[in-house]
Formats: C-alpha cells, structure tokens, sequence
C-alpha cells in the first residue's frame, strides 16, 4: 500500500497490511489523503481518505481479478520492495526507482513504520529512541550527529534496510523501542572507489555528493566516507483569516 498527499504523485509512506489486512499509517484528522493498493493477480485500486473517512476508521475497498492475456512470457529476477523475514520488515532500497539520488534519511522517511520528525529524531512503530546500527555494528550516535550520518549517506551505497519493533535478546538493551539496521552493499574487490553525484531539479536545486573508498584485506575491512549534501527547501503557505467584530 502506498499512503500519497491529494496534490503530489510521491509516497509519503508504504506499509504492508498485518494478516488482517490492515495498515498502519500515522494520519492527521484534518487532511486529505490518496491511497493506492497493489496485490499480485489484481487490478491497482486507488481511493480518496478524506477526514470524514479518517476520523470513522473505516474504508472497505474490493480488490478485483486483473486477467490479461499474454502472447509470452519473460521471468525476470526482481527484489520486492518490502518483505517481511523471520521478525524483521526489509526495505531494499534498490527495488524503488525514487530511492535513486536520495539520502539514507530521506528513504527511512517513506519506509513502514519509521517517522522523522522535524529535529531528526527517528520513531518506529511511534516509538522513540530507536537504536540504529550499520552492518549490524552500532553508530553510538543520536540526535544531530546521527540526523548528520543519516543525510549524508548516499541511498546508492544501501542494499537493505531492517526494520525489527521486537528485537531479540541478542541486541543491546538499549534497542528496545526498535532497531534499524542499515545493510550496506558488499563487494569482493579488495579496493572498491564509489563516487556519487546527484542533483535533482526544483525551485531550489538540491545536490548530494559522496565518495567512499574500501579497502578489504582478509577479515579486516577499512572505510572512508566523504559526503555533502546541499538542500534548500520552498515551503509556501496560504492562509485564510476571519474577523468578526465584537461588541
């Protein structure tokens, strides 16, 4: 399920519905929401939430059969972009063609379950202090310094994203609101340069850069990351005041 605003064509978050067949999405009563639903075998069906639908909790939609006649038949591996494995929600990053050119921050916002409020901070499943780790190694990091990492972090470097609401006994203690565990993508070159540039188009134009060199010698492993990450945001607001004259 993709939850998208009523006047912008990208994701504002995807869920994948419990065995019930529910999601869950963070709305506001007072907006207005477009949400589209794929299952394999049937017809996209997209409807409108408006307040009114919010606000009761109930939206009924019927899938139908989508049947297609084929002249041939091509299989081709592809990775789904979410999948559920043993506990853990997996976001590969790569499966999302809006992921390309796009920071590590700006794909958890889109990912199930993970809210980034204004100052940076991470929540799973409405739950704070997250612990995030990379390659299954803690960063040690939190509020700016870890927002710092996050947006810095070219999403072309990222295989998958775990996203685990009930972690085991063998994570810190510390990861119990949640882990998010950032997978990066392996190579067996001893030494691996990956540079990335991206600029996307808007009022503002907005760049991110990076560079990583990896050196692998048997089980040791060194890194270097350089990044810089240029956004200037427009935001514009229309209001609409009513005064009444009291007496």
């Amino acid at each position: 399920m993709e939850l998208l605003s009523s006047n912008s064509p990208t994701p504002l978050q995807m869920a994948v519905t419990d065995e019930k067949g529910w999601p869950h999405f963070p709305l506001k009563a007072n907006a207005t929401f477009s949400l589209k639903i794929r299952f394999v075998g049937y017809a996209e069906v997209s409807a409108v939430l408006s307040p009114e639908a919010i606000a009761a909790q109930k939206l009924t939609l019927t899938l139908q059969p989508d049947s297609k006649t084929l002249e041939g038949v091509t299989v081709s591996g592809r990775k789904a972009l979410i999948q559920r494995v043993q506990g853990k929600t997996i976001v590969n990053v790569d499966a999302a063609v809006t992921n390309a050119g796009t920071t590590v921050l700006e794909v958890l916002e889109k990912s199930p379950g993970v809210m980034v409020d204004r100052n940076g901070g991470l929540s799973l499943m409405g739950k704070t202090g997250v612990l995030v780790l990379i390659d299954d190694k803690q960063t040690y990091l939190s509020g700016a310094e870890l927002n710092n990492l996050l947006s810095g972090m070219s999403s072309n470097q990222v295989d998958q994203i775990e996203l685990i609401t009930n972690p085991s006994a063998k994570y810190d203690a510390s990861g119990n609101a949640g882990i998010i565990n950032i997978k990066t993508k392996r190579t067996n070159k001893r030494l691996q340069r990956q540079p990335d540039q991206f600029l996307r188009p808007g009022v503002y134009v907005k760049s991110n850069n990076s560079l990583v060199l990896n050196y692998r010698n048997g089980r040791f492993n060194t890194f270097l990351t350089y990044s810089s990450n240029y956004n200037e945001s427009f935001i514009k607001i229309y209001a609409l005041r009513e005064y009444f004259n009291a007496k």
